[in-house]
């Protein structure tokens, strides 16, 4: 359904059949009188069947008597007939609006508050103090001062350096980092050692307890011992080895290789037009806020909004996209390029977020339209220490 055909529905229209000898001038006049119609066709009977606004109905049966031409309303169509049908049972009409204000009153209010797992342990008291700063369930969410509730949580937990507050439907997802993260509780009764979880080159290794088996500089493999829980002490007056859990860190940089990764070479020129384009889907079906479906817009951004009642996602979502046309369009720099590619990794999760990036190597391998396919060699620092426990 594009938007014309929307506007048609929200608007009403009549379908009019018409039967005459002068129905063919009846028509050549309507633009003059300024009376829409479109969809116009012939029947099998030699009858023309058309499409009418409603606020032209009258204009048209004042024609029509003129040049005597037999009109029959067919049908009437659209949001403002289906009101009237509506409206005619009474009970009905009560019942669908009582249902609609329930259903808007209870989709604005905050039915649950969600709690990182981390600090599921300290749910009760977090949720607590959330309510004491201004926001519990049952509150309507549109009344809420969530940069006061921030502000207010954050005094009264000074443990917290952030807190922030996301409304998916009716479920406020509170997202929440502490000065010190809680720690994990860890067995070191069991002896193991710290292997490579990949490979890599080796850059820093700090050794708490065990014996380095690795340097920096060491290229390892995957499974390589990095850290042995084996270590020697000393025992009265000779050393002896004692086996325990090995405690460490170990940085290296890990190369990655990803394929054919896409980026459009073309970046819009400064003072660019933009159009914003909105996609309305419900289930399977879709439906475009925009006439211009040129193939010369090229997509810069987009984002979806998803809607919720309850805790339930509704099969409904907007995605709102920012184009721009083709011919405002400029090559990228490959420094704009390797940005691309870095976010695309990133948003992507081909990467995981501790990985620092220091080098990225790109070379193109082909070309799709206005895009160009890349391979892509990245070089990162990260922790490839893993426990392995000895049996």
């Amino acid at each position: 359904m594009n938007i014309v055909k929307m506007f048609h529905y929200l608007n009403g229209f009549y379908i009019v059949q018409v039967r005459g000898y002068m129905m063919e001038k009846l028509l050549n006049v309507l633009h003059i009188n300024k009376i829409y119609a479109w969809d116009i066709k012939k029947d099998k009977t030699g009858a023309l069947q058309l499409k009418l606004m409603r606020g032209s109905l009258k204009k048209f049966l004042s024609l029509s008597e003129k040049f005597k031409v037999d009109v029959k309303i067919v049908s009437e169509k659209g949001l403002p007939h289906f009101i009237k049908l509506i409206v005619k049972k009474k009970s009905f009409a009560f019942g669908c609006f009582f249902l609609f204000i329930l259903f808007v009153f209870a989709s604005s209010l905050v039915l649950k508050i969600e709690i990182p797992v981390d600090y599921s342990m300290n749910k009760e008291q977090i949720i607590s103090s959330l309510n004491k700063a201004g926001i519990k369930t049952g509150q309507i969410r549109y009344l809420i001062d969530y940069d006061e509730v921030k502000r207010q949580f954050l005094i009264d937990n000074p443990e917290f350096t952030y807190i922030g507050i996301e409304m998916q439907g009716t479920k406020a997802k509170i997202d929440l980092y502490s000065a010190v993260k809680p720690q994990l509780i860890t067995n070191y009764s069991t002896p193991a050692d710290i292997i490579a979880g990949k490979d890599g080159e080796i850059v820093k290794i700090l050794t708490i307890r065990g014996t380095a088996q690795v340097k920096k500089g060491d290229k390892v493999k995957k499974g390589d011992i990095l850290i042995s829980g084996n270590e020697k002490m000393l025992v009265g007056l000779s050393e002896t080895d004692v086996y325990q859990r090995a405690t460490g860190s170990v940085n290296a940089n890990v190369e990655y290789i990803f394929n054919d990764i896409a980026v459009n070479i073309l970046t819009p020129k400064e003072g660019c037009e933009f159009i914003e384009k909105k996609t309305v889907s419900f289930s399977k079906y879709s439906f475009d806020f925009i006439e211009n479906n040129s193939s010369d817009l090229i997509e810069y951004s987009s984002s979806i909004k998803n809607f919720y009642f309850f805790d339930f996602k509704l099969p409904i979502s907007i995605t709102s996209k920012i184009l721009y046309n083709k011919s405002d369009g400029v090559i990228k720099s490959e420094d704009k390029i390797i940005n691309d590619v870095i976010e695309y990794v990133r948003n992507n999760n081909l990467l995981a977020k501790d990985v620092s990036i220091i080098n990225v190597n790109i070379d193109k391998t082909g070309q799709y339209m206005d895009s160009n396919l890349y391979t892509v060699k990245i070089t990162g620092i990260e922790d490839i220490a893993e426990i392995k426990y000895i049996n």
